[in-house]
């Protein structure tokens, strides 16, 4: 889990075999299992306090298109609560549709403020 975690980009399955010793099929499912039980547990996670939440796009070949015109860019919608002292907690979701209504159904199921 502490590999998965730590990464700063995603960690193959061929990396997991070597580092746990295991076989491929064991090495996919340990980390199937993990991270479909972290993504489990960030859906229930609300934001409160001061919540602030902007959407963008990210990716994408550069062709001349700016933001919505090209079709290579994934849109993300992010909300970050800050409550006074606490450490600022952050959730990013890869939004479809794009559009206010989805934002804003998004936001009153996850942000509670």
């Amino acid at each position: 889990m502490h590999r998965l975690t730590q990464a700063q980009n995603n960690v193959s399955v061929l990396k997991l075999i070597l580092h746990l010793g295991v076989g491929y099929r064991a090495a996919w499912r340990v980390k199937h299992k993990l991270l479909h039980t972290m993504d489990e547990r960030e859906s229930r996670r609300q934001l409160a306090g001061g919540v602030e939440i902007d959407g963008a796009y990210l990716g994408g070949e550069r062709t001349g298109k700016y933001r919505r015109g090209s079709p290579n860019k994934a849109p993300f919608v992010i909300g970050v609560s800050t409550m006074g002292d606490n450490p600022p907690h952050q959730f990013a979701i890869h939004l479809r549709p794009f559009t206010k209504d989805a934002i804003s159904a998004w936001a009153a199921l996850h942000a509670n403020t």
